[in-house]
């Protein structure tokens, strides 16, 4: 199963674990989960500079994606990248509720 850890007031994502939904590269569970972690790192790596002050992420490790950002303050657009990637991960854990499970804290 793969678990989404999501914490909006820290801005973190910790992605582990694969969704065992299909054979090892041939899921395609594991892949929309990881289209939209890539997704997510591509436009804060591109935006970093409009308001963020740090951005740290990983995955290195197959199965896992840890993803860190820390505005000046409160700024909207990462919170709100990460929201958008949310409703993207959130559809997929209630078409694949047995592959995907959502943990969140932190919100509003």
């Amino acid at each position: 199963m793969t678990k989404v850890m999501y914490d909006e007031k820290n801005l973190t994502m910790e992605i582990r674990g694969h969704a065992g939904y299909g054979p090892p590269g041939a899921d395609i569970v594991c892949a929309a989960v990881s289209i939209l972690c890539q997704t997510l790192i591509a436009n804060l790596e591109r935006w970093k500079d409009q308001g963020w002050n740090a951005l740290e992420w990983h995955t290195e490790t197959p199965g896992e994606c840890y993803i860190r950002c820390t505005p000046y303050g409160y700024y909207s657009l990462p919170v709100e990248m990460f929201r958008f990637t949310m409703v993207g991960l959130k559809m997929i854990a209630e078409e694949y509720p047995q592959h995907v499970e959502i943990i969140e804290q932190g919100g509003e």
